[in-house]
């Protein structure tokens, strides 16, 4: 239960994190990188520091409309006030996600890969280090200090690396910063609404799984939602730091596009297909090693949930054509009709095979996906799959 309850609360968070973003993180890596590319140091300084100002903005207030709508969130999250005040204290998370999500947009619009790395490991671990041991000591009551931990952690070692970027000095108004904002917001904006499509999807079904089988169910759904993405949600993250801001930089060549997509497919699909075959092998023995004896019944859900992870390596740089070709309102519908068949697929797959439906959904949605992806691809670029990326998904 205590997981469930983990998860129904990131789930908001998350939620609130992507509204309250508007898109920035996206929309600031493509304009940061833009500016770079110029080598114009005072462009590069004006463009980062309205970025920067347009991102404190938004997360403060972010963080306020989430603790004035506390009670409301615990309504629709679990039906009832009683987790208002916890909620209302998780604001601080909205906030330090959206922040950290700017910083780390700036590490990557400026292509400084290693220090993104570096970033995202050190906020991880931190955040281990500090979080676990207050879960363990402090039991349930210490899921938001816990949530909180592992945000801060984040914020914090995004901000460090950030702060070894070195600008010149620049003066903005906020005439000026507005204007600055402008084209981040009317990009991003498309981002955004395809992000909460993506969270609320997310949100929306584990209320859905923790309303028709329990908080149980959910803590087992959300075990193997972690298992099945953290290792291909390792590799992904990896190689979209510098796989966007290049697909970005070549949107106009069209050959060139299709040679990097081709290439980025190769590469995930070689990285990615050996950990999905040991947690194929290995599924109920990880579930045991990393959570307990009970979530080994989880299996079932997870070897769907890899298939659809498979697939999700084949068609994730498909995606990002849409965004390196400034596409955002057709990126928008492809997310939103992805998402809306999933619910449809996991409220029957729920219905008819309990838990194990939403892992048969997860790999349908991925279906249907690629192949939607595939054709919008054929349509901007002319993109065909090499003979290599074939034999490999064979």
């Amino acid at each position: 239960a205590g997981v469930g309850i983990i998860s129904l609360f990131s789930s908001a968070t998350a939620l609130a994190s992507t509204i309250a973003a508007m898109g920035l993180p996206t929309s600031g890596v493509r304009q940061i990188a833009e500016s770079a590319a110029s080598g114009d140091e005072t462009r590069i300084a004006r463009t980062v520091v309205a970025f920067r100002r347009v991102a404190l903005f938004l997360a403060v207030t972010g963080a306020l409309v989430f603790l004035s709508l506390r009670t409301q969130i615990s309504h629709v999250t679990f039906g009832s006030a009683d987790y208002a005040t916890a909620i209302g204290v998780l604001s601080l998370v909205p906030l330090m996600m959206v922040l950290s999500g700017a910083q780390s947009a700036l590490i990557r619009g400026m292509r400084r890969i290693g220090d993104l790395a570096r970033a995202t490991v050190i906020g991880g671990a931190l955040g281990t280090l500090v979080s676990v041991p207050v879960l363990y000591l402090m039991g349930s009551a210490g899921i938001v200090p816990y949530l909180i931990a592992i945000a801060g952690a984040t914020l914090l070692a995004s901000w460090w690396y950030a702060r070894k970027i070195r600008l010149v000095k620049v003066r903005l108004g906020w005439r000026e910063v507005i204007a600055e904002a402008r084209p981040l917001l009317r990009l991003g904006s498309a981002f955004m609404v395809s992000g909460l499509v993506t969270m609320a999807t997310l949100y929306l079904l584990r209320v859905l799984v923790a309303r028709q089988l329990g908080m149980v169910a959910a803590g087992l759904y959300e075990a193997t939602m972690a298992l099945s993405n953290v290792y291909v949600g390792f590799i992904l993250a990896a190689m979209g730091a510098d796989f966007y801001p290049h697909l970005s930089a070549v949107a106009h060549d069209d050959a060139e596009c299709n040679r990097l997509l081709n290439s980025q497919v190769e590469v995930g699909l070689l990285l990615a297909t050996p950990g999905l075959l040991v947690m194929l092998a290995l599924g109920p023995f990880l579930l045991q090693i990393l959570y307990s004896e009970q979530f080994v019944a989880a299996f079932e859900i997870l070897r769907w949930q890899l298939l659809g992870t498979f697939l999700r390596v084949v068609t994730w740089p498909l995606s990002f054509l849409l965004l390196a070709k400034a596409r955002g309102r057709l990126y928008l519908w492809t997310e939103l009709g992805t998402n809306l068949f999933y619910l449809v697929m996991a409220g029957l797959g729920i219905n008819y095979l309990g838990l194990t439906g939403v892992g048969v959904a997860f790999l349908a949605m991925y279906v249907f996906h690629l192949g939607l992806m595939y054709f919008l691809a054929r349509r901007l670029s002319g993109f065909r799959w090499s003979g290599r990326d074939l034999r490999l998904v064979g």
